[in-house]
């Protein structure tokens, strides 16, 4: 990266008057290492049928045990880390599913890593290297039960907010500012740090499937979203 342009363009944010997220926990961050005198505007700008796709049966398979690791080739996806765990625990899934089809790692990392894969796990472990359209994207992410993203930041969230509705267990770093978001929203999600052992790729109960439902359309419904957009014109004119 060339830093020297990136700290040229961090400095712009003094001119910068609003925030505009749906996820304060991001804003808070940015303003601790960033003093600013932005005000913060609530803004989900998608809604769960952009996120889904529009497909046809919003469910997940049967429960496969089958695992989504990230979302992309990237360093921040801490891939390493998760299969360090994941080699100790094999028993408790079925194949564990590594997304390599996106992102800005180089050729020899994902080689590296696909050799890491096959040695560690076997045929239990498979790297997704083919880049799909969003509905057979879409398709696929409903035959894996569970998910893995052990990101540090705010990321993902498209694949984190469809898997949550489709009814998968999901889990998240202890590290990751965007597990308050979701705790903070009764939106049901795990750790993995300290509860794949006890959770594996076991299901979620029926109830907490519908309490993460009900809550996800409170924020990224159709009407949500063109309220905020008719509020952010208004804010702006």
């Amino acid at each position: 990266m060339n830093l020297e342009n990136f700290r040229e363009a961090l400095l712009l944010y003094k001119k910068i008057d609003y925030f505009i997220s749906y996820i304060h926990e991001d804003f808070e961050i940015f303003s601790k290492y960033y003093k600013n005198k932005m005000q913060f505007v609530y803004a989900p700008f998608l809604t769960l049928n952009q996120y889904l796709g529009n497909i046809s049966d919003p469910n997940l398979n049967l429960n496969t045990g089958n695992i989504l690791v990230g979302n992309s080739a990237s360093l921040e996806s801490n891939y390493f880390e998760v299969l360090d765990k994941l080699k100790d625990h094999k028993g408790l899934f079925t194949k564990a599913f590594f997304v390599l089809n996106y992102g800005y790692a180089t050729t020899s990392f994902k080689n590296k890593f696909q050799k890491e894969v096959q040695n560690i796990l076997g045929l239990q472990g498979e790297s997704v290297l083919e880049f799909m359209d969003l509905t057979n994207y879409m398709n696929f992410l409903k035959t894996c039960n569970t998910a893995v993203f052990l990101h540090y930041r705010q990321q993902a969230m498209g694949n984190i907010i469809s898997l949550i509705y489709l009814g998968a267990r999901v889990y998240l770093s202890k590290n990751n500012p965007i597990l308050n978001f979701f705790l903070e929203k009764e939106i049901k999600v795990s750790i993995f740090e300290s509860e794949f052992e006890i959770y594996g790729t076991s299901e979620l109960t029926l109830n907490e499937k519908e309490v993460n439902r009900r809550n996800l359309e409170k924020i990224f419904s159709v009407q949500n979203s063109n309220n905020i957009y008719s509020n952010i014109l208004n804010l702006l004119a």
